[in-house]
């Protein structure tokens, strides 16, 4: 890696690419950090420098320094621990967090908390993976689901929600927008059924992305939720064409926010996740980097057959269920997307990946293969890391 992160509780040490991150920018962001704080910047040859940062707080610290060099936003120390659910909620904010922990105590929970201070919320944390760390989500309420499942994730978290709405979070996005619960709000009591600030597009069909998805918590109930048939992908475009085929609006809303994509997706098929895990959790990474790196996992991912597999079998599921919709509202030519996916599928029907389809507990072991569950599991902290 160009980047790499050396971390203990009073000293983190970051190496990075010069071509990426500037000497120049890293003095600058240098002269914002705390009089308590130690931060040392060696060039450490052609193309490279190291910072390295020590004293009370100092992965708070230095989470805001790499913050400041990428222009993503800082945050107080102490927001988790000052934390505590509304005992009346109106927003439950729901994170789905299979991996990315780092990330979530330093920006996404740093972001709701920070943001949604003039409202009160719960935060649910539903927890889909392995080698987390949990003592800093105890003022929040915790859950868990199953690895990786998105839709079973997020129904869990709205079944144990208490708010009138739901906001559902991925893991690797946040909001940097005080009025972003009005601006959400506003337009579902005018009789949206959802929003988010962002649609993706399949064939023009759109794709309401959680970063966050707000509904009422009654209407996400009486849609039936995510269908927990798909495993990871494609569940949330069927949401979106659930409501839609329903004669309900989901809308586009205003709202100032960042989705880093493919941080949880990263995790799952690098080979040195956890170095990437702090890597993210810093915020080490520029923005083209991490699209990069994502770009690599998902060429990576689609490598394994079985996975073009499931993506062929859980696309056929789609449009056998939404199919006269689509092709009426979107002009898709389902018979022609019917024949991609089929063929995507076909070579598969006498293999032992099969079997991936009908049984959940085979399929998660062969996305536990793809993992480096060791690598994954290691704490963020290790004492016997030399410095």
């Amino acid at each position: 890696m160009s980047f790499e992160v050396v971390s203990r509780p009073d000293r983190v040490r970051v190496a990075f690419s010069t071509a990426a991150i500037s000497i120049e920018n890293a003095r600058s962001a240098m002269a914002g950090l705390p009089e308590e704080i130690e931060c040392v910047l060696d060039e450490a040859g052609p193309g490279k420098a190291t910072l390295d940062v020590s004293g009370p707080s100092a992965a708070h610290a230095a989470s805001n320094l790499f913050a400041r060099i990428n222009g993503y936003p800082e945050y107080p120390d102490g927001l988790l621990g000052e934390f505590r659910n509304s005992d009346r909620p109106l927003v439950s904010c729901i994170l789905l967090l299979p991996f990315n922990d780092l990330f979530a105590r330093h920006a996404i929970l740093p972001s709701i908390i920070r943001n949604s201070a003039s409202h009160p919320i719960e935060i649910v944390i539903v927890f889909a993976g392995f080698g987390i760390d949990r003592e800093p989500f105890q003022r929040m309420t915790q859950l868990d689901s199953e690895l990786t499942s998105i839709a079973k994730g997020y129904n869990l978290g709205v079944r144990h929600a208490r708010g009138e709405y739901v906001a559902l979070f991925h893991d690797d996005c946040f909001v940097d927008d005080p009025h972003w619960i009005p601006k959400a709000l506003a337009p579902l009591d005018d009789g949206a059924a959802a929003v988010t600030p962002e649609f993706d597009r399949w064939q023009q069909v759109p794709v309401a992305k959680a970063v966050p998805l707000v509904m009422r918590r009654a209407e996400f109930e009486d849609v039936g939720g995510y269908d927990e048939y798909y495993f990871a992908g494609v569940e949330d475009m069927d949401l979106t064409v659930t409501l839609l085929a329903a004669q309900r609006d989901v809308r586009c809303v205003d709202i100032r926010y960042r989705h880093l994509r493919g941080m949880g997706t990263s995790l799952i098929v690098h080979q040195q996740p956890h170095q990437l895990k702090l890597l993210f959790g810093y915020q080490v990474l520029p923005p083209g980097v991490i699209a990069h790196v994502h770009r690599d996992a998902m060429q990576l991912l689609l490598s394994n057959s079985w996975i073009r597999m499931l993506e062929g079998d859980y696309h056929l599921r789609f449009l056998k269920r939404h199919g006269d919709f689509i092709a009426s509202r979107f002009s898709v030519d389902v018979p022609r997307m019917v024949d991609a996916y089929q063929s995507m599928r076909h070579p598969h029907l006498l293999t032992p990946q099969m079997a991936y389809m009908s049984n959940r507990e085979k399929l998660i072991d062969a996305y536990c293969a793809l993992m480096n569950a060791a690598d994954l599991s290691r704490p963020i902290h290790e004492e016997s890391e030399p410095f």
